[in-house]
């Protein structure tokens, strides 16, 4: 689900085009990137990140506007699209759980900590690759979402 939601929302709000990549942490660790978080509290509580080089938010920012855009507004676009991404993620949530949960605003980050895309016990990760080769991430907490998901498995059966 995740997969699906990340590639057609960029696409559908910037024409940028993702697919799945298998990558290496290393390869993630020697590229610069940004990071965009929020934070989910209710019946569940989770955080969410997205993780992406700067010239992908910067041509994701501007294909959304149509023009160029200073920093700034390049971080507002970014923050608008994991808005985006994120209430639909939540959206999916409670479909498959009938549980109900709030999205807390972002927090865009120019130097975030990559060591937690080495946690995998905390986090599920998706690694992205753009068209123009630019690397992403998508990440949420996974040991919530995983209980919340193999409950309503359980109700149903």
């Amino acid at each position: 689900m995740a997969e699906t939601l990340v590639c057609e929302i960029l696409e559908v709000m910037s024409d940028i085009h993702l697919r799945l990549a298998q990558l290496q942490e290393q390869e993630m660790e020697s590229r610069k990137l940004e990071a965009i978080y929020g934070f989910v509290e209710g019946d569940y509580q989770i955080e969410l990140r997205f993780l992406a080089e700067p010239r992908m938010f910067s041509r994701l920012a501007q294909n959304m506007a149509g023009s160029q855009l200073s920093s700034d507004e390049i971080q507002e676009y970014a923050m608008e699209f994991f808005n985006v991404l994120c209430g639909r993620f939540l959206s999916e949530l409670y479909k498959a759980t009938n549980t109900t949960a709030r999205f807390y605003p972002t927090r865009y980050e120019l130097h975030p900590d990559l060591m937690c895309l080495k946690d995998q016990v905390m986090l599920s990760t998706l690694y992205f690759i753009s068209d123009e080769q630019e690397l992403a991430a998508f990440s949420w907490s996974a040991k919530p979402i995983n209980d919340l998901l193999r409950r309503s498995i359980n109700v149903e059966a």
